[in-house]
């Protein structure tokens, strides 16, 4: 059955999958907001107890500050995650709550792992 819920998650990984194609970068090298906008920017600064990285939601980028605001788990209950440690590159996972489903995001497509 679908619902609003479902819909929202779809566009959530179908907007996440797009901006994969262009870049997954980490948000120390990020210099402007309209960069931000076009690509995965995940938190370098702080890894969680499995040594990933959190994607960010929003964030101030102009010339005085460089700050996040918010992380994009903050209003989901399922954990996104950036990997960086795979030889083919960086991947966002999504891990679902209450299941042993994941569902990896990379090169401008989602999957269900």
């Amino acid at each position: 059955m679908i619902n609003v819920e479902t819909i929202k998650f779809v566009k959530m990984l179908d907007d996440l999958a797009g901006k994969s194609s262009i870049g997954i970068e980490p948000f120390s090298a990020v210099s402007s907001y309209n960069y931000f906008d076009k690509v995965v920017c995940y938190d370098d600064r702080n890894t969680d107890e499995d040594g990933n990285y959190r994607l960010i939601l929003q964030s101030v980028i102009d010339e005085c500050h460089h700050n996040i605001m918010a992380y994009i788990e903050d209003t989901l209950d399922y954990k996104v995650r950036v990997h960086c440690s795979r030889k083919d590159g960086d991947y966002i996972e999504v891990v679902l709550p209450d299941s042993d489903t994941s569902i990896v995001i990379e090169d401008g497509r989602w999957y269900f792992a």
